[in-house]
């Protein structure tokens, strides 16, 4: 089999698509989940109305408000984060500073969302 491929492996050959395949899941169920998260979200807020701090603070204390906040943090830095790769790396010339760039994204979304789930804990933390 050697001459058909020109000697090359087709798992080799396989790996970029894999990588393709395994990015556009993540991107669709990434925006799938905020389908659901946003309305949620903005409803939530939107009814309460004029909330004063501590009624918010308050609102974020319950366990399901904290765990709906923390999925939506996670899935919108996610998924925003996947975006902006593709973006780097479809417009970004050389290949170095696309790859500098696309770690570049990966950390600031990891910290983005780090901060923003360690606020989500902190505040229900608080509550107790």
């Amino acid at each position: 089999m050697d001459g058909v491929n020109g000697g090359e492996d087709v798992g080799a050959r396989l790996a970029p698509s894999r990588a393709a395949v395994s990015h556009w899941l993540g991107q669709r169920l990434s925006a799938a989940l905020l389908l659901v998260l946003v309305p949620w979200l903005m409803f939530s807020l939107g009814s309460a109305g004029g909330m004063e701090l501590d009624d918010l603070r308050q609102w974020i204390g319950r366990p399901s408000h904290a765990l709906g906040l923390a999925l939506f943090f996670l899935a919108a830095w996610y998924h925003a984060a996947l975006g902006l790769e593709v973006v780097v790396q479809d417009y970004v010339r050389p290949e170095s500073l696309s790859a500098v760039l696309v770690l570049g994204v990966r950390l600031a979304a990891v910290v983005g969302a780090v901060a923003a789930v360690g606020a989500v804990i902190w505040i229900v933390a608080g509550m107790q």
